[in-house]
């Protein structure tokens, strides 16, 4: 009899990578959060505007994401060259959002809180292919 969870499905996916997935899921998860407290921060505490606080936010998360990513979840070696890969990763992430936002709101009229879901899905699964497959090449 077949078992097919959410969870069977995603590991018969992943195979050996459900592991690294999770690992992955697990530092995105902290460093979303901690992004979003320093747009809090940033904003409604020390009266920063909110693009500021965003740029702020993104500029600091993406550079402690990185060793984190490195080393807890992809277990490679740290780099210059990985780092500027890195943030390639997630400046095309930014790009597909705010592409995937675009088409499925003002052309498909999806609704703006779907569509935001959406996007992170989309986003998640295109930042954690691009980092192994990029980023992250040859490590495990």
């Amino acid at each position: 009899m077949n078992n097919w969870t959410l969870a069977s499905v995603a590991t018969r996916a992943l195979g050996d990578d459900h592991r690294l997935m999770i690992r992955y899921a697990s530092v995105g998860a902290f460093t979303t959060l901690s992004g979003l407290g320093i747009q809090v921060l940033g904003h409604q505490v020390i009266g920063a505007p909110y693009l500021a606080a965003f740029i702020a936010a993104y500029v600091v998360m993406v550079s402690l994401a990185y060793p984190i990513h490195g080393v807890f979840v992809f277990r490679s070696p740290l780099s210059v060259a990985g780092f500027g890969r890195f943030h390639l990763v997630y400046i095309g992430q930014l790009l597909l959002g705010a592409v995937a936002l675009t088409v499925m709101v003002e052309l498909i009229g999806a609704p703006v809180l779907l569509a935001q879901g959406l996007t992170l899905l989309i986003g998640v699964v295109f930042s954690f292919v691009a980092n192994r497959n990029f980023t992250f090449v040859g490590s495990r």
